[in-house]
Parts: C-alpha cells; structure tokens; sequence
C-alpha cells in the first residue's frame, strides 16, 4: 500500500496533480448529484462518475509509467500542451451557429457552404467558435456548416414552428433548410433552386 501511495504521489506532474484533485472534487459532487437525481437518471450519474474514475485511472497509469523516462517539468508540459490541444479540438467540433431570423418576412432560409467565390454572411462571435448569424435574407453563406445549427429566433409568420432539414448536392455538399412548417418548401429544394438565389444575392 504504501508502495502504490509512494508511486502515485512522488514526482508529481501536471496530470497526477489534476487527476488527484478531480478525483477528490468528484465523489462529493457525484454523492451530491445523485442524491438529487430521480429514479430515471439515477444510473446515469453512476454512469458518468464510473467512466470518469476509469479514463483518470488510465491516464494517471499512464503518467506513472512516463516520468519514470522523462523528468517531471518536461513531462507535465507536454500533458498541458496535450490537455490544452485536446479541449480546443473539442470545443472546435461542438461549436455551435444560431440563427436569428427574428426580422425576416420569408417563409425559408437556406444555409450553404462557400465556395470561394461567395461573400459570407456577416456574424456575430460568441465564443472562441461559438457564433450568431442575425439576419432577413432567405440565403446564408458560411465558410463551414457546423454539425450543430440552430433556429434561435423564428419569423414571427411562421406562428412558432418551422421545418428543418439538411441536404446534399454534387456542387453544394451540405445545405441546411429552415422553413415556415406550413408551407412545403422541401420539395423545391435543388441545385438548380440554389443557384437562382445565389444569382439573385449576387445582383444586389
């Protein structure tokens, strides 16, 4: 036992530090989490804390055998440049776009990717990925359509409800379609739709 204890505390680094102290943190608010959860998510704070002690234990395991071959300063470094890499590659692939067509008297809005040869939309930064796109045009150009696209703010015809839907096409790859849910815009959508209200945007 003190064996274990000696190799778990001597030369600490950046990951044996903060895997100690999440640890630690974690059980009381885990007990605390489940306690107040009802019957239906009961298991899945059991769930969470159970995977959270697992990868932990890996990467502790893990930092254990390391810095047996690299120094302590040299190996914490290269964790809190992983670390820092690794919650910036997360963020990145969890952003979100809202939209906000509050203002809009169109009964649809298309989001499509440019090409190079388009001007972007203007947005709004939320956060370090995070943005808003706040406007009364039926067409929406980005760079890149994130997986998580959201309607903030419906036109207020639309009466509260809207139809949603991505598409794909050889020229455009990924489309997104936010629609008044009373009228049948999705069997309008086309290539050849597209690229008249490309034109049109271009002409103004």
């Amino acid at each position: 036992m003190r064996e274990l204890r000696n190799r778990i505390f001597s030369k600490p680094t950046f990951i044996s530090v903060v895997g100690i102290l999440l640890i630690l943190t974690s059980i009381p608010v885990g007990i605390y989490n489940y306690n107040k959860a009802d019957y239906s998510t009961e298991g899945w704070v059991l769930t969470f804390m159970l995977f959270l002690f697992i990868i932990v234990g890996i990467l502790i395991a893990v930092d254990r055998v390391l810095v047996k071959v690299i120094r302590p300063w040299k190996l914490s470094l290269i964790e809190m440049t992983l670390t820092v890499v690794t919650i910036v590659a997360l963020t990145y692939t969890s952003r979100q776009l809202f939209i906000d067509l509050g203002e809009s008297k169109q009964d649809f809005t298309i989001i499509i990717e440019n090409d190079g040869t388009l001007q972007n939309s203007k947005s709004t930064s939320l956060s370090l990925f995070d943005s808003e796109i706040n406007t009364d045009d039926n067409l929406i150009i980005v760079d890149e359509i994130p997986k998580d696209v959201r309607l903030n703010v419906r036109p207020k015809s639309w009466n509260g409800s809207h139809y949603y839907n991505r598409y794909s096409y050889d020229k455009y790859d990924e489309v997104i379609l936010f629609s008044n849910a009373e009228f049948n815009f999705k069997e309008r959508i086309s290539e050849t739709f597209i690229d008249s209200l490309i034109e049109r945007k271009n002409k103004n």
